[in-house]
């Protein structure tokens, strides 16, 4: 049989049990009432059913259908009768308490805590529901003098037994159950909490004694028998557990709690399907009861929906926010994908006073991910101490230390961990690869030798001894021991890696590939081995192939975003931008919040000019960049990123922070450094940067271009350009801009515009040079910028779009009024934009809608007399002359403009009216 989840059951046992004729409406009462008393509450709930039906605004009837519903813990139902019969006026103890109670027992305590926790003197019955609503939100010291006020009912003793159990004294809780039966020996309540606490103790058969005796009361044939199918399901049966439920829910269809227990069932048969639709019943009518959607939450996280798991355990936290197994299960929601920073922020509120090894476990292994190494050994060490029988808590003690370089330490956690009992082959492994790594290799050898006798059929120890053979310069045995460890497991990557790598330092390539191919044989989906053969084939220069590789590394692997990480980087190397970012987008999917995946979209939408999707990755990224403090290479991409989005102050403080973690001696950083020097005219800093990369031996691009901006600075032009021009032939982009810059600045405008035509020439797709081509045309012969601006339409940049407008109203051309639109669209605020689009309508015989556009762009820009010539017109030919007089003058008034003549003109012609 499936092994019990113990987690989800004592969650179901911490949430309190929420379970047509001639006659008149009275008549079905009085045989209810006579019913009842004779303990038929299914019948009675039948009688009552018609008694409402014949006469709905029947305040006592709805009163004792609701008391019947909750006899048999049908709490949804009751509580709508509740409301119902204190809507039609019936306003007393009897339907305050019992909807009250109801209240509590559907999930909805905080208002029964709102209603009767404002410190006003309470009825012993009232006192006793509102511990039963501190107790299921957690807060057992205001339940608890709750109770102590009705401890003379038996739901007050049953109250402080609960408390007794919740703290672990078995004994007291025990005490006040037997004198909650004293008080009430039909009290099916009593007998139920009884064979709970029987069932906590593993004490089954009195347990199953219990639970025949609750199904003896009154009210207790109902939850009697579903204590009886628990009994059973911690005693592993779980096909008899099965049948008691169904019985249950044969007498009581819309009982949440067996149709809760009968989808844990189906979950220990891993029928997910099964488990959904049975807590879909009890969400119908219990919406936020606890177990259930932390049941869902699991069943989601089985079938990796991480999203709808997510949701429905954030939505049983809002209930228990510190509740550790709902935490934990959350923490390995995000463990699994990936996002570690989420694992530790989630943990931490437990972690401190966890004695949880498997917690503090995962606490640990996400910390020592994020490189806080020093706080996963904390988390490690505390694991240990909880369970020291687990040899792998003892391995992941020994990695962090490793991680923070305490070596020495390390090899003592195995020494210790392999002089216990149990199974230590992960730790005996560690120890001879920590040995191999210090060079200790006789105490290597001991280790390994001893793996090798007790484990013969494994790769590992044969991997190991090539591993030692190799370092004793024994080339022929390592490569004879590796190839042992493949014939034990031909899908044993790390040999196949080594050997690899001995075929490619013979140049023996296809030797290489074959050792992967084989591997590929034996485990056609293995990560691995494709990525590495997408690497061999990459180096030959083979895209298609790489492409093929990472694809079906990909399609191999769905959780894994490893692959899709390399494959955008390899789109996104081809400009091929929007499969790069389908790509990007499933990594983020399965790993939300992903650094590599992020910096790789903020380079996506910096290179498609999207610089709203690049602020907002950026900021994704600088709340990474707090969390992780210590990430000088986090620092460093976040920084050169805000660096080529001019947001310099953000820029600055990462590049400072990524200096001062590499002590000084990162050439990137100070290349970013200089650059914000030279923004800001800091030339005297931007030198001491130069100096600086000089002594750390930089070369390269970026700093032969620093190089030269500097000569620029120094108004050694000459030099600067010969720079230039020797980065430009090398391919670097920004030496053509600045070139080109330098050229135009100069009034060289032909000199700017031979630049960029040959750098276009191999490169038609630079929509930025090209865009500076087009602009210095427009100068020089606007007919020329025509075909670059058309080649830059579908970028929808609006400067394009109104440039190409212009030059297509001068032409002649129809769809100058068509671009010119377009253009305020992307610019609904530029005065530029909409002078153009207002001056095509007026040229093209529609003044009254241009008048609209340049009304605006003079809101705009009152200070352009070209502006106010363009509104002049407009108006003199929608006929408001008075209006277009005024506005001639005061464009004439502003000073000269090309078009002052015809300004001039106009307006005398219209004095001359």
């Amino acid at each position: 049989m499936p092994r019990l989840s113990r987690n989800l059951l004592i969650l179901l046992l911490a949430f309190p049990l929420i379970g047509c004729s001639s006659s008149t409406a009275e008549d079905h009462m009085a045989r209810a009432t006579s019913q009842l008393a004779e303990g038929e509450v299914r019948a009675a709930l039948i009688e009552l059913k018609n008694a409402v039906q014949k006469a709905p605004e029947l305040a006592d009837a709805r009163l004792m259908l609701a008391e019947a519903h909750q006899a048999v813990g049908d709490e949804p139902s009751a509580l709508k009768e509740f409301e119902r019969a204190l809507d039609l006026g019936l306003d007393n103890d009897r339907v305050r308490l019992g909807l009250l109670r109801a209240k509590v027992r559907t999930g909805r305590h905080q208002e029964v805590v709102g209603e009767l926790g404002d410190g006003r003197a309470l009825s012993p019955a009232a006192a006793v529901i509102l511990g039963d609503a501190y107790l299921s939100g957690g807060d057992v010291d205001r339940a608890e003098p709750n109770y102590r006020l009705g401890a003379g009912l038996p739901e007050g003793a049953l109250g402080l037994g609960r408390i007794a159990a919740a703290r672990g004294d078995r004994a007291g809780a025990m005490q006040q159950l037997e004198r909650a039966i004293e008080l009430d020996p039909g009290n099916a309540n009593a007998w139920l909490q009884k064979g709970d606490l029987q069932l906590e103790a593993n004490a089954l058969d009195d347990a199953e004694a219990s639970f025949r005796t609750a199904m003896t009361t009154l009210t207790g044939g109902v939850v009697g028998r579903f204590g009886l199918s628990r009994a059973r399901m911690m005693q592993g049966d779980l096909e008899g557990a099965g049948k008691e439920v169904d019985a249950v829910l044969r007498a009581a269809p819309d009982y949440p709690q067996a149709h809760y227990l009968k989808a844990l069932i189906s979950f220990q048969q891993e029928d997910f399907p099964a488990a959904e639709a049975s807590i879909r019943q009890v969400q119908r009518v219990a919406p936020r009861y606890g177990p259930s959607l932390y049941l869902m939450a699991s069943i989601k996280y089985r079938q990796q929906q991480f999203s709808q798991a997510e949701d429905q355990i954030r939505r049983f936290l809002a209930q228990e926010p510190v509740n550790p197994e709902g935490l934990k299960l959350l923490a390995s929601m995000q463990f699994d994908q990936g996002n570690y920073e989420g694992v530790v922020d989630t943990l931490r509120p437990v972690a401190e006073s966890s004695n949880d090894a498997q917690l503090l476990a995962m606490l640990g292994t996400a910390q020592l991910r994020l490189g806080q190494s020093a706080d996963a050994t904390a988390s490690f060490s505390r694991a240990v101490a909880l369970a020291p029988e687990r040899a792998q808590l003892r391995s992941q003690l020994a990695l962090s230390l490793m991680a923070r370089g305490d070596s020495s330490a390390a090899e003592d956690v195995l020494v210790d961990a392999v002089d216990g009992t149990g199974d230590q082959f992960q730790n005996e492994h560690m120890l001879a690869m920590l040995r191999l790594q210090s060079g200790d290799l006789a105490g290597a050898s001991v280790v390994i030798d001893r793996l090798l006798a007790e484990h013969p059929d494994q790769p590992i120890p044969y991997h190991l001894q090539g591993l030692r053979k190799l370092l004793e310069n024994d080339f022929d045995g390592s490569e004879a021991a590796f190839r042992e460890a493949l014939k034990h497991d031909g899908a044993f990557l790390p040999a196949a890696q080594i050997l690899a790598q001995i075929a490619l330092q013979r140049n023996d390539r296809e030797r290489a590939r074959k050792i992967y191919e084989d591997l590929l044989a034996q485990k056609d989906d293995d990560e691995g081995a494709l990525m590495a053969l997408a690497e061999l084939v990459s180096q030959d220069g083979d895209v298609a192939m790489t492409q093929g590789y990472l694809e079906r590394a990909a399609r191999a692997n769905p959780g894994s975003v490893r692959p899709r990480i390399v494959l955008a980087r390899l789109l996104a190397s081809q400009d091929r931008r929007d499969e790069a970012g389908r790509y990007i987008q499933e990594g983020l999917a399965l790993s939300p919040g992903q650094g590599d995946l992020l910096l790789l979209q903020a380079e996506l939408n910096i290179a498609a000019d999207d610089l709203t999707g690049a602020r907002a990755t950026l900021a994704a990224l600088q709340e990474q960049v707090l969390r992780q403090p210590e990430n000088a290479a986090l620092h460093l991409a976040v920084g050169s990123l805000q660096l080529r989005l001019g947001q310099q102050e953000a820029a600055r403080t990462n590049l400072e922070r990524a200096l001062a973690l590499s002590d000084g001696n990162n050439p990137q950083a100070l290349l970013g450094l200089a650059r914000l020097d030279l923004a800001g005219r800091d030339v005297a800093a931007a030198r001491q940067r130069l100096d600086a990369l000089s002594a750390l031996g930089a070369s390269g691009n970026d700093f032969e271009l620093l190089q030269a901006d500097l000569l620029m600075v120094d108004e050694r032009a000459e030099e600067a350009a010969q720079a230039y021009q020797q980065l430009i032939g090398r391919g670097v982009r920004d030496a053509v801009l600045r070139l080109g810059s330098q050229r135009q600045l100069a009034g060289d405008l032909r000199g700017a515009a031979s630049i960029y035509v040959d750098w276009l020439a191999s490169r038609p797709a630079d929509t930025g040079v090209r865009f500076r081509l087009a602009d210095v045309l427009m100068k020089i012969d606007p007919k020329q910028a025509v075909p670059h601006y058309e080649q830059l339409v579908e970028t929808g940049n609006a400067v394009v779009l109104n440039n190409l407008a212009w030059l297509y109203m001068q032409a002649g051309d129809p769809r100058a009024t068509d671009l010119g639109r377009q253009a305020v669209a992307a610019a609904p605020d530029n005065p530029a934009i909409l002078d153009t689009l207002g001056w095509i309508l007026t040229q093209d015989g529609n003044p009254t809608e241009g008048v609209t556009h340049l009304r605006r762009s003079v809101e705009l820009n009152g200070d352009d007399p070209s502006i106010r010539y363009h509104l002049a017109v407009a108006l003199r030919d929608t006929g408001a002359l008075a209006e277009a007089r005024a506005e001639f003058e005061r464009a004439l008034a502003a000073g000269e403009f090309s078009e002052a003549a015809d300004a001039r003109a106009a307006l005398a012609a219209l004095a001359a009216r």
